[in-house]
């Protein structure tokens, strides 16, 4: 009984901080407020102003709808379904926006020159953000 009712506050624990519909997270998953990693991929479903750290490696970050980027430094694949307010987004970034980008920097990576890459995709929306070096699909 006493196993039970853990997995029952679990499970609302996670849909009371983290908004996720699906009920627990995925075995191996480990979460803060407003994320969580799972499959070597930090979904945002709150604002976060850097990403987390001490938390497993992750790969991919995918922000959720309601999730927003206030600031911090971005690297790797990141697919926005939410908001992205602010952050740094350098050359080794690849942006695919499905959603609203009202700021953040998208600059090349000061070691390769790498531009970073945005594809704003058909409900995607920019309407803000200084964007030096980047490439966009």
């Amino acid at each position: 009984m006493r196993k039970k009712l853990t997995y029952a506050l679990a499970g609302l624990l996670c849909l009371l901080l983290l908004g996720c519909c699906s009920g627990a997270l995925a075995e191996g998953a480990i979460s803060g407020t407003g994320w969580y990693i799972s499959d070597n991929t930090l979904y945002i479903t709150g604002s976060l102003a850097a990403p987390p750290t001490g938390a497993a490696e992750y790969t991919s970050t995918e922000i959720k709808e309601g999730g927003k980027i206030t600031g911090g430094t971005w690297e790797n694949l990141v697919t926005n379904y939410g908001t992205i307010e602010g952050g740094t987004f350098n050359g080794s970034t690849f942006v695919n926006n499905h959603g609203t980008i009202s700021g953040g920097t998208f600059e090349p990576d000061s070691y390769s020159d790498r531009s970073t890459t945005v594809i704003n995709n058909k409900n995607g929306i920019i309407s803000g953000g200084t964007f030096s070096g980047s490439t966009f699909v």
